[in-house]
């Protein structure tokens, strides 16, 4: 009975970090870095306003990839796909 009570409480405690992470405004977006909470709106504003190109910088302007590496694929088609859109747009 303890061991369910910690696993409980260990998510909850791991959803309200997430939630007090994600203003209200950003409700519909995906969260990409479910570790540090980071959204696609956030990666999205990082690309626009950093102009940043790899996940290094991306990391260094939101947080996203920096703890278990898990979201790196996904980060990584994120910046193919803005790369892709830089290079149309020419």
């Amino acid at each position: 009975m303890a061991d369910w009570a910690a696993r409980v409480t260990a998510n909850v405690v791991q959803a309200v970090s997430v939630m007090e992470r994600t203003s209200p405004g950003q409700c519909d977006a995906e969260v990409v870095c479910r570790c540090l909470g980071v959204t696609s709106t956030e990666l999205n504003d990082a690309l626009q306003l950093y102009n940043a190109d790899s996940i290094e910088e991306l990391r260094d302007q939101t947080g996203a990839g920096g703890g278990c590496t898990a979201c790196h694929r996904v980060l990584r088609q994120v910046l193919c796909a803005r790369r892709e859109q830089v290079v149309e747009s020419r």
